[in-house]
């Protein structure tokens, strides 16, 4: 470093000198430009003229020789100063050196201190699993002994293994499963019953489809009249009761169908969930061709009951509409002929029971309809009842046992008494026969399961 400053002394020295001989030759230099104007404006004849000249001759050399002497001083200053240059470029790069070594130095020194921490660590870790290590040790000399004694044991147990005979193996499907078979057989019921329902529920709404248009069309009459009179055609005049019924079975139809699609399964669905638990949500499902064929029969059963009742009255001519429908003629009633009860029945009882014989059709209409409504409600009050209480049956009155053992051989009186005291907790005890027998005549099978009494027990 002393020298890089040594030499940066004597370049600095050398640069002011060159500067100081730079305004030197330029102070000679404007000296020589001066004598060389005047001794251009002197004459040739001048005596002054030869003694100029040759001052001017011998100024030129030494300007000359001064322009050398800087140029070379210049070169010399030059390469002092890429000297100067090259010289702290390597100090530089040895300064870079040196700080990176420091670096080293120092990370170095932190491994080295990191790694006697470990040591120390290590060292602690090693006197604290010491004792550890003489018990692990010891336990793994113990198991091994116990491994050794044991070999035996396993050798017995492999021979078992080997005699053991090949187990039968059955591969029963889901008609085998008595879970699923009493399921199967539920919901056959519930088809039954579904096939038999909607032929009720038809017929009780063509009856009340009936009895409806029969009295509208019967009050409406003079109106038929009416509009026939004033020339409207027995098209136009069934359309408006096609379209009264028309829609109004159609509102039913669709109300019926999305609720008796969600309520009816909802609630059988529950009902049996309780002897099943299935364990998973109901998946309902619109059946579209079942609504379908529930439209089309219904509106056929609405539209051709309404024609049937309008058909009569359209085939009348427009002066009899208008004119009020005459009476039926009262007839006798065989009830009359008992004389000492006719006597006793009041007014309106009498009037009643003509009217009965009078208007035959809505007395059928009024029984098949009453009749057919109480049978609906006495089915479904009898589904309720057969429904209600199963659960109640099923675990207090048919299955009274806490828990049901499976044995894979028939067991004789002795094992059944050596079972019975091996049971300490049981205090009584049933042992049955479970088996089944398969049935077959005509090209078709039945199997029923069989349980026998073979023996019970009482702590």
């Amino acid at each position: 470093m002393s020298q890089y400053d040594q030499g940066q002394t004597a370049y600095e020295e050398g640069q002011r000198q060159y500067q100081a001989a730079q305004q030197q030759y330029q102070a000679a230099l404007a000296q020589y430009q001066l004598l060389e104007q005047q001794a251009a404006a002197l004459p040739e004849d001048s005596p002054e003229l030869p003694v100029l000249q040759a001052k001017l001759a011998a100024m030129k050399e030494q300007l000359d020789a001064t322009a050398a002497q800087l140029s070379q001083n210049q070169a010399q200053l030059e390469a002092m100063a890429a000297q100067l240059a090259q010289s702290k470029a390597q100090l530089d790069a040895a300064g870079a050196a040196l700080d990176t070594t420091e670096q080293q130095l120092a990370q170095a020194q932190e491994e080295l201190e990191e790694s006697a921490r470990q040591l120390a660590a290590a060292k602690a870790q090693l006197e604290e699993t010491g004792p550890k290590l003489e018990s692990a040790r010891q336990e793994l000399e113990d198991g091994e002994r116990e491994l050794s004694d044991h070999e035996g044991e396993l050798d017995d147990a492999r021979q078992k293994l080997e005699d053991l005979k090949e187990p039968d193996t059955y591969v029963l499907g889901r008609d085998t499963n008595v879970g699923y078979v009493c399921f199967e057989s539920d919901t056959n019921i519930v088809a039954g019953v579904s096939r038999v329902f909607p032929l009720f529920f038809f017929l009780l709404a063509a009856l009340v489809c009936i009895t409806t248009m029969t009295r509208m069309v019967e009050e409406q009459r003079t109106q038929l009249g009416v509009l026939m009179a004033m020339g409207y055609g027995r098209g136009a005049i069934l359309f408006k009761y096609f379209f009264y019924s028309g829609s109004a079975s159609l509102l039913g139809c669709a109300i019926g169908f999305v609720g008796g699609s969600y309520i009816f399964p909802k609630i059988l669905w529950h009902a049996y969930n309780i002897m099943y638990g299935f364990g998973i949500p109901i998946e309902f499902v619109l059946d579209g061709k079942l609504a379908a064929i529930s439209v089309a029969t219904y509106l056929l059963c609405a539209l051709g009951a309404t024609y049937l009742v309008c058909r009569g009255f359209l085939r009348e001519v427009p002066a009899e509409l208008i004119r009020p429908k005459a009476p039926k003629e009262g007839k006798r009633v065989l009830l009359e002929r008992i004389t000492f009860l006719w006597k006793r029945l009041g007014f309106l009882t009498k009037v009643s029971l003509r009217n009965v014989v009078r208007y035959k059709q809505r007395f059928f209409m009024m029984v098949l309809g009453i009749g057919g409504c109480t049978a609906l409600l006495l089915a479904g009050f009898g589904i309720k009842d057969s429904i209600a209480n199963v659960v109640d049956y099923q675990f207090e009155e048919i299955t009274l046992y806490d828990a049901a053992v499976s044995f894979t051989e028939e067991m004789d009186a002795q094992t059944q008494q050596a079972f019975s005291r091996q049971a300490a907790d049981v205090s009584e005890a049933v042992f049955l026969h479970d088996g089944s027998v398969t049935v077959e005549a005509g090209g078709g099978a039945k199997t029923v399961n069989l349980l026998c009494l073979r023996a019970v027990w009482r702590a």
